[in-house]
């Protein structure tokens, strides 16, 4: 086993040397999250031996180094976050590979910086249990809402089960309390008056959560 350059304080430097990633995104996302945290980002050198451990890692210091763009890009200061906001992210965080999901992780954590809103512990546990795919389907509901002008389905609306309505992650978005397939489209109190069907809509939790993880419309 090749032996890891000593660093007895943090083992961040063993860190980015094996994380593989470009010096620039692995400085920027470190940076980000040592702010974030108020001091200096500790890692378990005795770790690093564990292909897991690195790899989630790499995935974290992604996910860190998108959120710290987004937020140069919005104008979004860094401040210390809360502990209680901030770890159980990263811990999740690491285990997300997928561009989709990851984009969304970088989302939730730049919109967390900037409101503590977006802080609650719900998006965190949802976002955990969602796939690359589950990420693409919410994508889809939401800019299905924005054609038709609206923000969620409406309270009460009549659900239709169109076919291809048990398409599974379209299933695990309602099980998620994020969307709603085959609502009737509404308009304020009213049915619209053309009855159209829509293969799937965020609910009024789910117009909530795409604020915290989503671009601005």
């Amino acid at each position: 086993m090749t032996a890891l350059p000593p660093d007895p304080t943090t083992g961040l430097a063993a860190l980015k040397t094996l994380c593989d990633l470009p010096k620039p995104v692995i400085d920027l996302g470190c940076d980000l999250v040592r702010d974030l945290l108020g001091g200096p980002v500790k890692v378990a050198g005795a770790m690093l031996s564990d292909q897991v451990y690195v790899w989630q890692w790499r995935n974290r210091v992604r996910i860190a180094n998108r959120a710290a763009e987004i937020m140069e890009r919005d104008g979004i200061a860094r401040r210390i976050v809360p502990p209680s906001f901030l770890l159980p992210l990263l811990e999740a965080a690491g285990n997300v590979e997928d561009p989709n999901l990851q984009e969304m992780w970088a989302r939730l954590l730049a919109s967390g910086v900037e409101a503590d809103e977006h802080q609650h512990p719900m998006w965190v546990r949802i976002l955990a249990q969602m796939s690359g795919e589950d990420a693409r389907a919410f994508e889809f509901a939401c800019a299905t809402a924005a054609a038709a002008a609206v923000e969620y389905a409406a309270d009460g609306a009549r659900p239709f089960w169109p076919r291809g309505s048990d398409i599974a992650s379209h299933v695990r978005l309602e099980a998620l309390g994020l969307a709603v397939v085959g609502s009737r489209l509404r308009t304020g109190e009213a049915v619209d008056r053309t009855d159209v069907v829509q293969p799937l809509l965020p609910t009024r939790l789910g117009a909530q959560f795409r604020r915290a993880v989503m671009p601005r419309p």
